[in-house]
């Protein structure tokens, strides 16, 4: 047999257990949010040139020509414009490279003396044998039709009569579409002279002028127009006509 005896020994000092406490540690998680503008759409209308200007549009009356070309079945004065036909120069004033001839023109009587900003011009109405029209032209002004002064190409001169100093404007591509240029400052004239310096097949023009609706401060006598790009000498005509005939219906 086996004999056991046990014992349990308690220690005189007192154990104490400290447990750290667990911390927790929450982040704070920050929502952006984003609103995002309507898109708007924005319509822009072009208003009416009437709205603006009024279009002056002088009876066959009012006009007188340097020329015009003579045909017993039509009538190559009607320069009006949306009119049947349109204005054609002589050939003798076409078909020339020789510097002493003159160059045509179109001379438009507003009657009184009035405020002229701009100019609309088509080519010829009632062609069958191709376009014809003013691809480039010059303009000079009078309120007496007898001294005549050219819309200059820049600011240096306000009292220019040489036409080779003047601007040149753009004019037409085709017989019917209308060609709107508006001067950078308006002139007073009773007398608007309208002078094509180079064409298509020939230059054959119908013209109105704007007058603006609004009273508009005058910068000087004359318009001041940027310089054009190119320089096109008024003495020579660019295009020779393709044909001698005279124009056909």
């Amino acid at each position: 047999h086996i004999s056991m005896r046990a014992g349990v020994v308690v220690s005189p000092y007192t154990i104490t257990t400290t447990t750290k406490p667990i911390t927790t540690t929450t982040k704070s998680i920050t929502t952006t949010t984003t609103t995002t503008k309507p898109i708007t759409t924005t319509t822009t209308t072009t208003k009416p040139i009437t709205d603006t200007y009024n279009i002056l549009n002088p009876d066959d009356t009012k006009r007188s020509y340097s020329s015009f070309w003579a045909d017993n079945t039509l009538n190559f004065r009607l320069s009006k414009l949306d009119s049947t036909s349109a204005w054609i120069p002589s050939k003798y004033e076409q078909d020339t490279y020789d510097i002493k001839k003159p160059i045509p023109y179109i001379t438009l009587n507003l009657d009184k003396k009035t405020n002229i900003s701009g100019i609309i011009t088509q080519g010829r109405a009632d062609t069958i044998d191709g376009y014809q029209y003013a691809k480039k032209y010059k303009i000079s002004y009078s309120l007496t039709n007898n001294n005549f002064l050219f819309i200059n190409k820049n600011n240096n001169d306000n009292n220019n009569d040489n036409i080779n100093d003047a601007y040149m404007f753009n004019g037409n591509t085709d017989n019917n579409t209308k060609v709107k240029n508006i001067f950078n400052s308006i002139i007073q004239a009773q007398y608007v002279r309208i002078h094509p310096i180079e064409w298509n097949i020939w230059a054959a023009m119908r013209i109105a002028l704007l007058e603006p609706k609004q009273t508009i401060k005058l910068k000087s006598a004359s318009a001041i127009l940027q310089k054009p790009k190119t320089t096109i000498m008024a003495t020579t005509t660019t295009q020779k006509p393709t044909t001698t005939m005279m124009p056909t219906t």
